[in-house]
């Protein structure tokens, strides 16, 4: 390699690479040694980790177009041998920018997505990561989706009602439902129903999903009631700056913050809904969701 021709970047742009069947092979040994090294490398250079996720998921078919693709990292990194990682001294450790992204589609032999994540903390990187999804998303937004809980690490609850009370959209529910299936340390779904029947429990549900549990202590002194009273809609209603206050939804659209309290009745479907209506409901969500875990 010491005579080859220095390149700018790790791999091709739009480069998709996939097993051919008549591919022309290539030493498959020499191949994974010089994967492995790379990776090895690429703990400190973080400008090879998208290279390197391409390449390394041909290690036991490589061709020559996948050895290709490795020689053009060798001579990425003879064009920038001291590229590293710089940390900076004397800035602000409490700004945190992370930053997300997702190719959707982009693996051409099974048609899943890729995320990838970089983390900064007072301007300087310190996680990054790009993995493939685990299932093929239907959509540029569902990609978007599962990269934003790949890189986040958050945790998402979902309220959702009876559809006769409010038309909830269906594809909207079924993404966080399949997030639910895949990541259910991450997405929780609540029904609102429950929530008004049995407060209780579903406080302690949502405490524990948030890693945060009651202890014994706390419910011989009754924090879960008092949790519950400070956060009913009577409290939150009733407070001066919910009356008053007029935050901007938007630079054009500026709204009352008492319209973020009105009060949604269980079963208020019935005054305006005919029995037809309701049936046709009916009927579409028991087909959607049956066999499922799901209750409407």
């Amino acid at each position: 390699m010491s005579g080859c021709q220095p390149v700018n970047t790790p791999i091709e742009e739009g480069l998709k690479l996939c097993v051919e069947p008549n591919q022309v092979s290539t030493d498959k040994g020499r191949y994974q040694r010089l994967v492995g090294r790379l990776m090895y490398l690429a703990h400190t250079r973080p400008d090879l980790a998208y290279a390197l996720s391409v390449v390394s998921q041909y290690m036991h078919n490589p061709g020559e177009q996948h050895m290709n693709a490795v020689m053009r990292i060798l001579r990425y990194l003879k064009n920038a041998p001291g590229k590293g990682i710089l940390f900076a001294k004397n800035v602000d450790h409490q700004s945190i920018e992370v930053y997300i992204d997702a190719n959707w589609a982009s693996a051409v032999d099974d048609r899943r997505s890729t995320s990838g994540y970089f983390t900064f903390v007072g301007g300087n990187l310190v996680t990054w990561k790009r993995k493939k999804q685990n299932v093929i998303a239907r959509s540029s937004v569902e990609a978007e989706f599962r990269g934003f809980i790949l890189a986040s690490g958050c945790k998402t609850v979902y309220v959702y009602r009876n559809p006769k009370d409010v038309p909830v959209s269906l594809w909207k529910f079924a993404r966080y439902w399949k997030a639910r299936l895949e990541w259910p340390h991450r997405v929780l779904l609540l029904r609102y129903e429950d929530l008004q029947t049995e407060p209780i429990v579903h406080v302690k549900t949502l405490a524990e999903f948030m890693g945060q549990p009651f202890s014994l202590e706390d419910d011989q002194e009754g924090v879960v009631h008092k949790m519950i009273k400070l956060c009913s809609f009577e409290n939150l209603s009733n407070l001066e700056v919910n009356k008053i206050g007029t935050p901007a939804a938007s630079p054009t659209c500026v709204r009352a913050n008492d319209v973020y309290f009105r009060r949604g009745k269980a079963g208020d479907w019935k005054n305006h809904l005919t029995t037809e209506m309701v049936e046709c409901l009916d009927r579409i969500t028991k087909e959607k969701f049956e066999g499922t875990w799901v209750k409407l």
